[in-house]
């Protein structure tokens, strides 16, 4: 089995799996003052809890955001299962083309595996709206290659910002709102917030497929993707994809 593992600023995804199938997802807490030691027990607990032995795990890949976070699990990897994990870097990218326009020389191992993840399942010419920490949207061209992106502040660090720059807002719990045309404090910041999010992200996409001249598959994934996707109809949504972009990487790259 191969443990797939997408290291971001707010959270980590470990996807587990068997074959070309992922058999489970377990979601953890990304913080730096967590030690080998907590992430092995939760891990540990997770995979006893679903009856998965230590010794069917023959195989690991990293996409990390984290560097100080990247021999925190590399231990982990190795405590639990003998196996060495690899991490995503352009050397190790399932042979992600890069335009010949772009600096990419410091590309994040997460829109490598994004990217990688988007072409296996959907071909080229498409816009991956990645909404994490930040918000993302990578574009992927007619030929396959990482085309460039768009980073901006994702929901929650907008939500924070709002609080800590002003003097009377509060932060609000994201959930969809009921209405664009806030009716009270809460339902005009998660107007803003959510909306907001959505909207940028609709009106990127079409600038990309303006500068682009040409339509693009649209896909939507990311931690705070669902507050949002019920606004998106036109995207796909793919919560797994940076996962599955991970086990693409490692199987070209036996």
């Amino acid at each position: 089995m191969l443990l797939t593992i997408d290291i971001g600023n707010s959270r980590t995804d470990v996807g587990l799996y068997s074959g070309n199938e992922l058999v489970r997802v377990f979601h953890y807490e990304t913080s730096i003052y967590l030690t080998a030691n907590e992430y092995r027990h939760r891990l540990s607990r997770h995979l006893d809890e679903f009856q998965v032995s230590p010794e069917d795990i023959r195989e690991a890949i990293v996409a990390s955001v984290v560097s100080d976070l990247n021999p925190v699990w590399e231990r982990v990897v190795f405590d639990l299962f003998d196996v060495r994990p690899r991490f995503v870097n352009l050397s190790l990218s399932g042979g992600l083309g890069i335009a010949e326009s772009l600096e990419a020389s410091d590309l994040g191992a997460d829109i490598i595996a994004a990217c990688v993840g988007a072409l296996s399942k959907y071909g080229s010419n498409c816009v991956v709206a990645d909404l994490g920490t930040a918000s993302k949207l990578i574009h992927i061209n007619e030929k396959g290659e990482f085309g460039g992106l768009s980073i901006g502040p994702g929901l929650r660090m907008s939500s924070r910002a709002l609080r800590a720059d002003t003097a009377a807002l509060p932060e609000v719990r994201l959930t969809k709102p009921e209405r664009a045309i806030g009716k009270n404090t809460k339902e005009c910041l998660l107007s803003g917030i959510v909306y907001g999010a959505a909207m940028a992200v609709k009106g990127l996409a079409s600038a990309f497929e303006e500068e682009a001249a040409s339509p693009l598959t649209k896909i939507l994934t990311g931690g705070n993707a669902p507050h949002v996707v019920d606004l998106l109809p036109e995207f796909k949504f793919d919560e797994t994809l940076v996962l599955d972009g991970l086990r693409v990487i490692n199987e070209r790259s036996k």
